[in-house]
């Protein structure tokens, strides 16, 4: 991947039209042009039931540091100057949603939230301890996170919204293996289940991870975004979960092998299928040497296409 690093820019603006239509409908796929200066649309046909999509884009880094100490759940960074950015992370828990990134040692490549900083430490949203996969010396980087408000908008403008969330426009996020799912109500997101009702507009969406988006109107929906082609594949799912949907890290269409290569799928994290959404529903994929085949038995060398602007779920044998 050719890499580009301009200023960071707004990540996304997104467009919705009304209509109606009943919800869970057959899939679609995403139709994506992307320019060199860092601009990706993602369009899909309204009405199209589940979607699988990703931000193929990221910000630049707020930071870039070298870890100093490592304990369970917190990184530590002596001598860092958090003033040099005002996008590095508050004392305030809650606030600036963002990520840190490993950009060497074992763990290359994993991003984690970022719960908190407390002077010169990091507390990471992470039930892992980190000490198996990060060491003293190791690089990482500080990135903003998109999230459900600054993809799709605070205010519900263009979306279908409801109290109902099953008449409403839904966005599920896969975290540590498991669902989650958000709607608007007309005011602000919401998260399915949430007797309390809290606020869910700042909810993260972090970079590399993919998104289920359940459109209920027939209108076309078109999501923009700008920003900076990966210079390293992120991966956010801990080792220990049976499912990650992961972004395509290409802002082109690629082929499924060409995807798995890019993440280390099919090698080092032990992932044993990849699934790709159809107009069908997901298509699963087994790796087999440098071969991949389907569930119906088909084989090719390197796989289906791959949209940019859109996700794979990627499993281990052990899901129930």
């Amino acid at each position: 991947m050719i890499p580009i690093r301009p200023k960071i820019l707004p990540l996304a603006a997104l467009a919705l039209g009304l209509s109606t239509l009943p919800p869970c409908q057959a899939a679609t796929t995403a139709v994506v042009t992307s320019a060199p200066v860092g601009l990706v649309t993602i369009e899909a046909k309204g009405g199209a039931g589940v979607q699988s999509l990703a931000v193929p884009l990221e910000p630049s880094p707020a930071y870039a540091g070298v870890i100093s100490g490592v304990r369970k759940r917190t990184l530590i960074v002596k001598g860092a100057n958090w003033s040099t950015s005002s996008r590095v992370p508050s004392d305030t828990p809650g606030l600036n949603p963002l990520v840190a990134r490993m950009t060497s040692g074992r763990g290359d490549g994993r991003t984690f939230e970022i719960a908190s900083r407390e002077g010169d430490q990091l507390r990471l949203a992470t039930n892992e301890d980190l000490t198996a996969t990060i060491s003293r010396g190791d690089r990482f980087e500080i990135l903003p996170s998109d999230t459900l408000g600054s993809l799709f908008g605070t205010d519900g403008r263009g979306l279908t919204t409801n109290e109902d969330p099953d008449q409403a426009d839904n966005v599920s996020l896969l975290k540590d293996g498991k669902w989650e799912t958000y709607y608007h109500n007309g005011r602000r997101w919401l998260r399915v289940g949430d007797a309390s009702r809290v606020n869910r507009n700042a909810t993260p969406i972090v970079p590399g991870e993919g998104f289920l988006f359940v459109r209920r109107t027939a209108a076309p929906f078109a999501l923009q975004v700008s920003g900076n082609v990966p210079e390293d594949p992120a991966f956010s799912a801990p080792p220990a979960v049976s499912l990650a949907l992961v972004g395509n890290p290409f802002p082109t269409t690629r082929r499924l092998g060409a995807v798995a290569d890019e993440l280390d799928l099919e090698r080092g994290r032990g992932w044993d299928s990849i699934s790709v959404r159809t107009a069908e529903g997901w298509q699963r994929y087994f790796p087999k040497g440098r071969q991949w085949v389907s569930e119906g038995g088909s084989v090719s060398r390197r796989g289906p296409l791959v949209d940019a602007g859109t996700a794979v779920l990627v499993e281990r044998a052990a899901n129930p």
